[in-house]
């Protein structure tokens, strides 16, 4: 996984501040290649770590990545080509232009999928889950699954709000951190 991962550049900081990201990310990445999947779908997939690091385990798998963020696309293109996995500069459920001009066009395909995932990327996006949930179930096969990540608050919320502030501590100076 790190190989994919760009140097660490956003999932290393995505893991700085999510304890236990990077080896959630891992685990999920050998669940997919273990089932036997042929298609993946990573929705907001950044620098592409997941797909390509599925792919290059199994070279029958179809591993297509989405993420409208030109740096992210750069940061998989820095890393080692996986010929099965695709980055495709497009956006979930979206269509805009960037203040330089560079259009960014909504994913669409025929194209079903055996597994989609998608880590924290609908939190950024809008809070119309129903809306995200049955786009993603027009895009997964008959028997596909779906994964997703999002952060919760809960009535240990205090407690758990501690416990990642003691993980970034590990990284981050105090003037470094505030409250998200």
């Amino acid at each position: 996984y790190s190989k994919y991962t760009a140097g660490g550049n956003f999932t290393g900081h995505i893991s700085k501040m999510i304890a236990g990201f990077q080896e959630k990310q891992k685990q999920v990445a050998e669940a997919i290649v273990k089932g036997d999947f042929k298609s993946f779908l990573d929705i907001g997939t950044s620098e592409g770590g997941m797909i390509k690091t599925v792919a290059s385990q199994d070279k029958n798998m179809v591993a297509v990545g989405v993420d409208p963020n030109l740096e992210m696309q750069k940061n998989f293109n820095s890393t080692p080509k996986v010929p099965n996995a695709e980055y495709r500069l497009e956006a979930f459920q979206g269509s805009w232009t960037e203040d330089d001009g560079t259009i960014i066009e909504e994913f669409k395909t025929e194209q079903k999928f055996d597994v989609v995932n998608e880590d924290f990327t609908f939190q950024f996006v809008n809070n119309n889950r129903a809306k995200q949930v049955a786009g993603v179930k027009e895009l997964m096969s008959k028997d596909g699954i779906f994964i997703t990540s999002e952060k919760f608050h809960t009535a240990n919320e205090a407690a758990n709000e501690a416990k990642k502030y003691d993980h970034q501590r590990k990284y981050f100076s105090p003037d470094q951190l505030t409250e998200d």
